[in-house]
């Protein structure tokens, strides 16, 4: 396992976990994130259906709106904060794949240079 002496102490890293990390976490962030989405989906058309009924012109009585506006205000705030976790977890991935190459790069350097010297 290869170790990169850092300002803070030693680093010790697995390279194989660190690449199968980067390349897994975004997909099952995805995946994560999906059901919320479709819950509040299906949230909404319960409401707007059950607001709806019995209406003359099939559309939400009136007095619903502030539920159904409040119901739009918190799917937007959900869909924002699932693409800045998505984001987020993009980066960190990104990032853990160039750390695992960054440290590998460096491995072969130093391994490279004890081999010159023997």
């Amino acid at each position: 396992m290869p170790e990169q002496t850092g300002g803070r102490g030693v680093v010790k890293a697995n390279l194989d976990e660190l690449r199968d990390f980067s390349t897994r976490m975004p997909a099952q962030t995805q995946d994560a994130l999906v059901a919320p989405l479709k819950t509040l989906q299906e949230l909404e058309e319960i409401a707007h259906r059950e607001v709806s009924e019995h209406s003359s012109d099939g559309g939400p009585w009136p007095i619903n709106a502030p539920m159904l506006q409040t119901l739009e205000t918190v799917k937007q705030k959900l869909i924002y904060g699932i693409n800045q976790v998505k984001l987020d977890c993009e980066i960190g991935a990104q990032l853990a794949a160039r750390y695992a190459e960054e440290i590998s790069a460096k491995s072969h350097e130093s391994a490279a240079k004890i081999k010159a010297i023997s």
